[in-house]
């Protein structure tokens, strides 16, 4: 399931946070960028009411830029069963749709999922 940018994530987190009181837990794949999450993404979360620590917990890892790395590190989130998958790119997204198709994913940077083949439609 690839779901786009932040509405995605909402509705995801929201039907798993109606079924527990548990934090969410939100397992983010990044290519460059060294972990935690990004503030832009904690700070629109938070304005929706999500606070990390207490509702929402990020479980991260990054590549740091090595790209033949990214495969392992998508495998590896997903065995942590996460409530839902983040990524940015391309990179990142085709990983972790070739790992599961019952944990939600959110791709933030993606122009045209359907022309590249990661979902049948919008």
């Amino acid at each position: 399931m690839l779901a786009l940018a932040g509405y995605g994530a909402l509705a995801a987190l929201r039907a798993a946070h109606a079924q527990s009181a548990a934090p969410r837990r939100i397992g983010l794949l990044l290519l460059n960028a060294p972990c935690p999450a990004p503030r832009e993404l904690r700070e629109a979360l938070a304005a929706l009411g999500w606070v990390e620590g207490k509702t929402l917990a990020f479980d991260c890892v990054s590549a740091v830029g090595r790209i033949p790395n990214i495969p392992a590190l998508a495998k590896q989130l997903v065995a942590r069963r996460p409530d839902l998958l983040v990524s940015q790119t391309l990179p990142g997204i085709r990983p972790l749709v070739a790992e599961t198709s019952s944990i939600p994913i959110v791709a933030l940077a993606l122009a045209d999922p359907v022309g590249m083949g990661l979902i049948k439609s919008l």
